[in-house]
Parts: structure tokens; C-alpha cells; sequence
């Protein structure tokens, strides 16, 4: 079998700066290339390797909707996207891009043993060129087979585009970073059992001291990030365990006077970490969010603790000159206040999400709603894959009926709550409105002897990010580009629309008038998990909805918990498929773009028709059926949930 040669460059797609040591992966042939210095890779019949440039280039311009090159004794020639060339002539050249059959091609530039290449993208009212030289293209003719190429950063973005023979590829990637993160963690302080030292320790690697017991270490699980985010209200022990002198405290006290302290020291601890101070956030009349504000304030957050939490009823408050304004009536307003509070004094700097949400039944698709409106994008959506998950009843999902509204709602279903579980549930409806809330995976963790995991070891969040910084992370969970993982069962993924001229990745939008488009993923599935076990993925399954108006607050449709336009598309086997390059599984679906619409993607370790596990198309059944649940279940029953890319339909 014949397999062509490529070449190419990458770029920052935000500066337009070359990006050396990327890993570009020929995923039908199984040839790997790295850039060089410049940027450039070259990927040859057999092997890949740097290449380099030779000389001055010529320079092409636009004028209007024409491209001119001032360079002379170039001979110039058009490529369109059927691989049909034309010549222009010989430089210098004035070409009316107006011309271009189908608002996209290549003029290709010659001169001896030189070669450039320019690529034309003609848009409403505008006409746009990049330079995609690399010299020396090979023209191999004959059974060549079709090539994808997947272009990924070290521990970073990615995305796969596709290689034409004969042609230049130019890749622009976001400058993006994945990291591993936990919003929701307890300790001594509140209800856990575990000093704030040995939480850190197990998240990131590193040493602690027992209370009653001699220094211990941990390897770690993997996290980048962790917050500290317990209850509010009135509790009796400090962060060792041991009794208050004076009795229980309020929150508000031991946020700034004990927890404050103690996560800012462990800052210095762990300096390549990010450690936040948060409190989860007893919301009035719902359930619980985990709160954070990235503030060297530690005022900021016992503040919001006082005025907003339900379980504070204190009203002396720290000193501060407005605590004798605190509202105690619990209610649906005031927790709205408290989402407004958040985003008025910290818009640029804080986060909440609503934490195991179905299991109360507390909290419905309006008051998501409402919390959003009020909260903007300082909320962040809901933990739809909570912590507990070997309790009995997996996720701790046992506190009220299980048979509101004709469903199981109150019960995981393959560890997800019923929210994101159900295709056509809660979260779809909210993302066929156009909503960018998202869903994230949670610890939860209290004990380790108990039903839980330490954070990282089952539950992880990972997300890309512009860098490691503690605005960067916060940056890029506000983005949607988190995909929620159980038992590792992938620790790398990514997710592209893309209609032949533009792409956007997971949380974003295409803007598009194209008739179809194609969605990509691209997961890596580990060799041994934080457990120790050898996660396998069975399928992928591709979701997707229409996305409709925002609804106002008097539409009846503003209370439904369900939307019918929400459907599984395709699915992949993964199960016996050999992996790509570096371990990547790679999986592709044409959609047709009828209108604006959304793409989700969910993984599982559980074939369809597993009895007592999935039904005939894969979606999770209830876990009430495996009760009482356990740590063996919850390690074969994985799941993954990307959030969602949304496109937007253009009509001329």
C-alpha cells in the first residue's frame, strides 16, 4: 500500500507563532512527525522528520477583493479544493479573488527549487490569505490512500484535519493545556474525617502527618487543581479534629481564620498546583453548590458564607459595617441574590455549580435556569457525575423518593445524575435553549474508609485551559471545555466541528452555511487508571439536539425537564478496534446541518443490552438495579461525558 508524503506547519492560532514539538500523527498510516524550530514537519513514505526553509519568500497582499504579489520571476499557479490547477503566469500578479468557484483555494508559488504556497479564504465582504509554505512537496503518483492527521501540543490542544495529496497543510492550534481538577472535598473542619493535609497530599503526591500517627506520603492521583469547598453553617471541630475550646464556630469564622490560612500555606507546598478556598454553598431552599472566589481576600468568601448561606443563622457577622443587613428567611430569592452577589463583586473571579442535584429533588430545570440568569457566567452548571460513588447507593442518591415524576430522577444511572444521565433530559433541554452551562465530575469526598474516593481517584475533570494559572483555570471551566470522567476511563480527549473552512472545539460554536459537517473526537484511554486497573472503552456514542430560542420565564416550556429534539446520532464501536498512534482512538461522524443545533459525547466500559447496566441503544439504567453498589461495580461500570459544541446555521 502506497501512503503520499505530507508536510506542513503549526501555528498559535491567537498569534500566528510557529509551535515547535508538536506531535503530528498520521492516524491511517501510523507514521508520527514533531515539528521543528520553524514550525514545519515533514511526514515521508516511511518516516517523519524536520524540514527546513530555503531562502526569501514572496509576499502576497490584499488589495480590495484582489491578491497581489509584488515578487517577480515566481511562476504562479491556482489550486482549487478538487485538486485541479491552473497557471496564473508569472509573477508579479494581481488576481481577482472574486473568481474563486468555491471561496476557497491555493495559490502555489515556483521559482527553481523553491516553492510557496497561499492559502485564499473569500468570506462575505472580505477576502483572507495565510502562507502555508514548505518546500520540496513530494508528487508521488498512484495508490495513495486518503490521510488524517492529528496535530497535538505536548500535555495540550489538539484537533485533526485532513491531508490532500499534493498539498500543504497548515494547522492552527489554540495554545491550550489540559488539567485534572476537583471542585468538591471535605475535611475535618465540617464533616470529613481527613485533615486538609492528607486530601492535598492524595490529589497532588506528596507528605502529610497523620493525627496520632507518623509522616506518610502518597504518589497521587493525578489532579492539577483542587478546591476546597465545604459546608457552610456552624460546625465544633478545627482542621486537626479536635473540639473548639469555645464550641462550635461559624463557618464565616473558620473560612477566614482557620481554612484561609491553612490552603495558603499549602499553596507553597505545592507550587506547580492550583489549591482554592471555597465553601459549598448551602443554597436557600436547594441543594448544595460548591462556591469558590479567587480573591487574596480572605474577606471575600466568609462574607458570602454569612449573608447567603441556609444553614448560617448567625447575625453578628465578622466587624464588617453591612452584616446587621443580613436576610435570614430562607428562599428561592435569596439564593438568587446570593448568584447575583457572586457576579456583581466577583464576576471576573468566581465560580458556582450546583453539586449532586437530583438527589434531593430540591432543585429543578427553572430554578437552573433562574440560578443562571442571575449568575451568568459565573455559573458554571452542575457536578452530573457526583462523588460517593461506591457508597450502597451509588452517589449518596438515597435521601428522598425515587419515583418523582414517573422517572427514577432521584437515582444515578451508570454514576451520572438523571439530569445529564437521560438523552433529552435536563441538560439537553438547557443546551437546546443556547445555554453554556456544563457539567463537571466531583469527589464529594469525605472518608476514605467510607463510600468514597480520595479526589482523583475516580472522579476527575479535565479541561483545557490557556495556562496553569489559577484565572487560566478558571478561564477555561467557564469555557465549556471540560469533559467528566469516572475511573479514568479516558485521561486525554478532544472534540471538533468542522465544515471544510472553520472549526470549534468543545464549548465553542461554528458559525457555518455549510450543508454538513463533521464531527470529530479524539480520546486516549490509559494503560493503568488512579486505581491501578486497565480502563477500556466499549463504544462512543454521538448526541445531538436542535438548539431553539431562549425561553422567557412565563413560557410553560420554562418548568418542562425534557426536550424531544435531542437524539443519539451515531455511535462507534471501540471495543477490538487497534488504537491510533500513541494510544489515541479516533472516531468521526457526517451530520447534516439542518439549523442551529448541538453535539455532546458520552463513552462507557458497558456494551448496549447489558442486563442490569444499559439498554438497547447504551444509555445507563438505573443503579438501583446493581444495589447495594460497591467498589468492584463502580470500577466496571465507567463513564465519560463530554459538554457540548454548538453551531450556529448562516442563511444567506
Amino acid at each position: 500500500m502506497a501512503f503520499d508524503r505530507f508536510e506542513g506547519v503549526v501555528v498559535d492560532s491567537a498569534t500566528g507563532r510557529v509551535l515547535s514539538n508538536v506531535r503530528v500523527a498520521a492516524l491511517t498510516s501510523r507514521r508520527i512527525a514533531v515539528t521543528d524550530a520553524s514550525g514545519r514537519f515533514l511526514i515521508d513514505g516511511s518516516e517523519g522528520g524536520p524540514v527546513t526553509s530555503d531562502g526569501a519568500q514572496p509576499e502576497l497582499v490584499v488589495v480590495g477583493s484582489r491578491v497581489e504579489s509584488s515578487a517577480s520571476g515566481w511562476s504562479v499557479d491556482w489550486i482549487g479544493v478538487d485538486g485541479r490547477t491552473a497557471s496564473l503566469g508569472t509573477s508579479p500578479i494581481r488576481w481577482d479573488a472574486s473568481r474563486l468557484p468555491s471561496g476557497i483555494g491555493w495559490l502555489r508559488f515556483r521559482s527553481g527549487a523553491r516553492e510557496a504556497m497561499w492559502n485564499i479564504c473569500r468570506i462575505p465582504g472580505e477576502v483572507r490569505v495565510r502562507r502555508v509554505f514548505v518546500p520540496g512537496i513530494s508528487r508521488r503518483r498512484g495508490a495513495a490512500v486518503p490521510e488524517s492527521l492529528f496535530v497535538r501540543l505536548p500535555g495540550g490542544s489538539g484537533r485533526t484535519v485532513l491531508a490532500r495529496t499534493d498539498s500543504v497543510v497548515r494547522v492552527a492550534l489554540g495554545a491550550s493545556f489540559q488539567v485534572a481538577g476537583d471542585f468538591h472535598t471535605h475535611t475535618f473542619l465540617t464533616d470529613g474525617v481527613h485533615t486538609l493535609d492528607d486530601v492535598a497530599a492524595h490529589a497532588f503526591g506528596g507528605s502529610w502527618t497523620p493525627v496520632g500517627g507518623a509522616g506518610s506520603s502518597a504518589t497521587g492521583f493525578g489532579l492539577d487543581w483542587l478546591a476546597n469547598s465545604e459546608h457552610g453553617g456552624s460546625f465544633a471541630r478545627d482542621r486537626f479534629g479536635n473540639p473548639f475550646p469555645s464550641g462550635a464556630k461559624w463557618r464565616w469564622e473558620t473560612l477566614r481564620d482557620v481554612s484561609w490560612p491553612a490552603v495558603d500555606s499549602l499553596r507553597r507546598v505545592y507550587p506547580g498546583r492550583r489549591l482554592f478556598q471555597g465553601v459549598e454553598w448551602n443554597v436557600p431552599a436547594h441543594e448544595h453548590s460548591s462556591v469558590a472566589i479567587l480573591t487574596g481576600d480572605h474577606d471575600a468568601i466568609a462574607r458570602f458564607e454569612y449573608f447567603f448561606d441556609e444553614w448560617d443563622t448567625d447575625l453578628a457577622g465578622g466587624g464588617w459595617a453591612d452584616a446587621a443587613t443580613k436576610n435570614n428567611v430562607n428562599s428561592h430569592a435569596k439564593a438568587l441574590a446570593g448568584a447575583r452577589w457572586l457576579r456583581e463583586k466577583h464576576g471576573d473571579s468566581s465560580w458556582f455549580l450546583i453539586n449532586h442535584p437530583s438527589r434531593l429533588q430540591r432543585t429543578s430545570i427553572s430554578d437552573l435556569r433562574d440560578l443562571h440568569d442571575a449568575g451568568g457566567n459565573v455559573f458554571l452548571g452542575i457536578e452530573a457525575i457526583p462523588g460517593h460513588q461506591k457508597a450502597p447507593s451509588r452517589g449518596g442518591y438515597h435521601l428522598s423518593d425515587k419515583s418523582a415524576d414517573g422517572d427514577l430522577v432521584a437515582r444515578t444511572h451508570g454514576g451520572a445524575d438523571f439530569m445529564l444521565a437521560k438523552v433529552g433530559g435536563v441538560m439537553d433541554a438547557l443546551w437546546s435553549e443556547g445555554r453554556r452551562v456544563w457539567v463537571f465530575s466531583n469527589s464529594d469526598f469525605h472518608a476514605a474508609a467510607g463510600g468514597d474516593y480520595y479526589p482523583g481517584q475516580y472522579n476527575k475533570n479535565l479541561t483545557r485551559v490557556p495556562d496553569r494559572t489559577e484565572t487560566g483555570i478558571l478561564a477555561g471551566l467557564r469555557s465549556g471545555a471540560t469533559v467528566a470522567v469516572m475511573g479514568d476511563l479516558v485521561d486525554s480527549f478532544w472534540m471538533e466541528l468542522d465544515d471544510g473552512l472553520r472549526t470549534a472545539s468543545m464549548g465553542g460554536e461554528l458559525a457555518t452555511d455549510a450543508d454538513s459537517v463533521e464531527a470529530r473526537i479524539a480520546f486516549h484511554v490509559p494503560t493503568t487508571s488512579a486505581l491501578g486497573d486497565s480502563p477500556a472503552v466499549d463504544h462512543v456514542d454521538l448526541i445531538g439536539g436542535r438548539v431553539g430560542k431562549r425561553l422567557a420565564q412565563d413560557d410553560p416550556a420554562y418548568r418542562a425537564s425534557t426536550v424531544a429534539t435531542t437524539s443519539i446520532l451515531g455511535a462507534r464501536r471501540v471495543a477490538g478496534v487497534d488504537q491510533g498512534p500513541d494510544g489515541w482512538h479516533m472516531a468521526s461522524w457526517k451530520v447534516p446541518v439542518a439549523g442551529d443545533s448541538y453535539f455532546r459525547v458520552r463513552g462507557s466500559t458497558m456494551a448496549r443490552s447489558t442486563a442490569g447496566w444499559t439498554d438497547s441503544v447504551g444509555n445507563p439504567l438505573c443503579d438501583d438495579l446493581q444495589y447495594p453498589n460497591d467498589d468492584a461495580k463502580a470500577r466496571s461500570n465507567l463513564w465519560f461525558y463530554s459538554n457540548p459544541v454548538f453551531l450556529r446555521k448562516i442563511v444567506h
